[in-house]
C-alpha cells in the first residue's frame, strides 16, 4: 500500500508473513534500500526482548546501513556526529556517507579512538588520528583520544557530554573472539544509548 504523508513524502507499507530478520533482509534487497531504520523497544517487556534481538541481528548481519533509534528524536538537523574508529582503511564506504551528510547538514564529526596507554601514547594515538583524517579528507572534524578500560562505555559517555545527535559506528563481520569482542561493543552501545545510532557494515 502505498500514500502520501503531508511532506509530500510517498510512503509504501507492506505486510509480509515469515522470519522476521530473513523477510527483512529479503525486502530491503529487493527494493535496494539506501537505508534502514529501526526501533529497539517494544511496547511491553516481551516486544522489547524480540524487537531489540531483531534489530541486533539486522545491524550485524546486513549490509545496508542502519539506523537504531529508541526514543522520539529529530534526525531533520544532525548537529553532530560521534565517530569511534580503529583507524583501519576498510571505513571508507561509512565515512563516505558520513561526508555527504556532513555536506547536507554542516555537520561536526567527533573522530573517537578509546585506548590503552599501556600499548600507546595519547599523543601518538591522536597524531595517528589526524593522519586518519587527512587520508579520508574529512573535514569539520576534530580528534579524540580516550583512555579508558571500557571502550563502549566510554563512547556512550563522550557523546552524552558532547550532546551528539547520533552516534555512528561501522561494523564487521567477525569469527571468533573477534566476532565476541566487535559484538560486544556495538551490542552494548545499540543497547544503552539513547541517543539514535547509525551503524553499517564494512567487510
Amino acid at each position: 500500500m502505498e500514500k502520501i504523508n503531508q511532506k509530500g513524502t510517498k510512503i509504501q507499507s507492506e505486510v509480509r508473513v515469515g522470519n522476521v530478520f530473513q523477510e527483512i533482509s529479503a525486502y530491503v534487497h529487493e527494493i535496494n534500500a539506501e537505508l534502514i531504520v529501526m526501533g529497539s523497544k517494544g511496547a511491553s517487556e516481551i516486544d522489547e526482548v524480540l524487537v531489540g534481538s531483531i534489530t541486533e541481528k539486522v545491524v550485524k548481519y546486513v549490509y545496508y546501513p542502519v539506523i537504531t533509534v529508541k526514543e522520539k528524536s529529530d534526525l531533520s538537523n544532525i548537529k553532530s556526529i560521534v565517530y569511534p574508529t580503529d583507524l583501519k582503511e576498510e571505513q571508507e564506504t561509512i565515512l563516505k556517507d558520513i561526508k555527504a551528510l556532513q555536506e547536507e547538514h554542516g555537520t561536526h564529526l567527533h573522530l573517537v579512538k578509546v585506548y590503552d596507554s599501556v600499548f600507546a601514547s595519547k599523543k601518538d594515538i591522536e597524531e595517528r588520528m589526524r593522519n586518519f583524517a587527512e587520508h579520508f579528507k574529512l573535514t569539520n572534524c576534530s580528534v579524540t583520544a580516550l583512555e579508558y578500560p571500557d571502550e563502549p562505555e566510554a563512547i556512550l559517555q563522550f557523546a552524552q557530554s558532547n550532546d551528539a545527535t547520533m552516534i555512528a559506528m561501522a561494523t564487521h563481520y567477525r569469527r571468533g573472539l573477534e566476532l565476541l569482542f566487535n559484538t560486544r561493543i556495538s551490542k552494548h552501545v545499540v543497547d544503552n544509548a539513547k541517543r539514535p545510532i547509525w551503524t553499517k557494515r564494512v567487510n
